[in-house]
């Protein structure tokens, strides 16, 4: 699965990332993240009442996260994506 491939490069090299790095990098996940679920779920004609039902995760968490205001879990993010029968495939470039 695409997300536990991503979990394991996250844990697996966040340590090597410099604080300096995060901040010269401009990239919001969070915000990108949320774009892409609200992006989703609307061409699935799903509510975010209907996804917290299916998910399990609340709605207005739902809305945090499609506003990009709420740092989201790995367990969420795949949670959220198994949800909608959607996948992420990820490319990483250098900073």
């Amino acid at each position: 699965m695409v997300m536990s491939s991503f979990r394991d490069y996250f844990e697996t090299n966040l340590d090597k990332i410099t604080i300096d790095e995060f901040n010269d990098y401009d990239f919001d996940l969070k915000k990108e993240f949320g774009a892409l679920i609200k992006n989703i779920r609307k061409q699935k004609r799903i509510s975010q009442v209907q996804l917290a039902v299916i998910s399990g995760i609340s709605q207005s968490n739902i809305s945090k996260i499609e506003a990009g205001k709420y740092n989201a879990s790995l367990n969420q993010m795949e949670r959220l994506l198994i949800s909608l029968k959607s996948k992420v495939i990820m490319e990483v470039d250098d900073l």
